[in-house]
């Protein structure tokens, strides 16, 4: 049957069967929140591996969140003395790397570490980033936990999820018919499950299938759950259809870090292939950026492409592509003395 209907059974089982299926987005790593669509869960631990197609090979990813749910050290909210502060948001491309100490945030952390030694003062990085998020949910991190850990520079990895999303011309400008909130007290009988079980199609389908009515016809997977709205927008053939709502994030951003004394950096993304379309949303990007006089990092004019060391996929990187995000970033704060250390 599923061969005849060219249907694969990992539809129908749950991610932490199987690696091919959407394991990013496995409901046990996220809580429901209040005032955003979904949060990390705190002090989860796992390792993820997901199927990188385009290097036809799995990748773990292994990853211990603090009491807050972020990928990033257990650390006070109240600054200690001699600290200076970086806060990172994002999605996946700076939550991103193998283990915890190889994400961009991480590796940077080092790098200041290094050439600031001996000047008195430590810094911290303090990564925010969250899978699959917007611009506008980055801003809502900052808002709410960002600006509490007091940062001295507020850095925007935003972009490739903003591009995704920049072809729904009907996105509502807090994104509510384009991002379902997570609900993590629904009940599955496939959580329930031992994984051996879903050997059996018989187990899988009919586990799937009962789960998926029992919330209203939409699959338990998170990323099903929260980005289905976002399919049945009209889709524009051009990146500019709401791109105006990712600048206007990216304005706020700034905006609220300067308000409580830091600054802030913005990105232009890297990805593996250009393209013209890729090219006409990073020009109307940079523009805007002249334009309101925002910094920022342009990692897809700084690094090469087409050079397979450096990606797993179009946008994730290897450990050799995550250094150089981070030394791209390292390259920028030191030119410009963001930290009011010196060069």
């Amino acid at each position: 049957m599923f061969a005849l209907s060219n249907t694969s059974i990992a539809a129908y089982r749950p991610s932490f069967y199987d690696a091919a299926t959407d394991a990013q987005f496995d409901r046990r790593r996220f809580v429901t929140h209040p005032f955003v669509p979904y949060a990390p869960r705190p002090h989860d631990a796992r390792t993820l591996v997901m199927h990188r197609k385009e290097i036809a090979a799995d990748v773990a990813y292994r990853y211990r969140n603090n009491s807050l749910g972020f990928r990033t050290p257990e650390r006070p909210l109240a600054k200690p003395p001699g600290t200076r502060r970086i806060v990172t948001l994002g999605g996946s491309t700076t939550w991103d790397g193998p283990d915890d100490d190889t994400t961009w945030p991480a590796l940077l952390e080092k790098r200041l570490n290094a050439h600031y030694a001996g000047r008195g003062e430590r810094v911290e990085v303090v990564n925010l980033a969250v899978d699959g998020a917007p611009s506008a949910v980055s801003l809502q991190w900052l808002a709410l936990l960002g600006v509490a850990y007091a940062p001295d520079l507020v850095i925007s990895g935003d972009g490739v999820n903003d591009f995704a999303a920049s072809f729904y011309p009907g996105i509502a400008p807090d994104y509510r018919n384009a991002m379902r909130r997570f609900d993590d007290a629904i009940t599955s009988v496939q959580l329930s499950l031992p994984p051996w079980a879903f050997a059996s199609y018989l187990v899988s389908v009919a586990s799937a299938r009962y789960d998926t009515w029992r919330n209203g016809g939409i699959p338990l997977n998170v990323h099903a759950q929260m980005f289905a709205p976002i399919n049945r927008l009209p889709r524009s053939d051009t990146p500019l259809a709401s791109i105006a709502l990712h600048q206007r994030n990216v304005k706020a951003m700034r905006g609220i870090a300067t308000e409580h004394g830091a600054r802030f950096l913005a990105n232009v993304p890297h990805w593996a292939t250009v393209s013209p379309v890729l090219d006409t949303y990073d020009r109307a990007m940079r523009e805007f950026f002249a334009r309101e006089r925002i910094a920022y990092v342009d990692l897809q004019a700084a690094l090469p492409h087409g050079d397979a060391s450096l990606h797993v996929d179009p946008v994730h990187w290897t450990v050799k592509g995550l250094h150089a995000v981070a030394d791209e970033w390292f390259q920028r704060i030191v030119a410009d003395d963001l930290l009011g250390l010196g060069r």
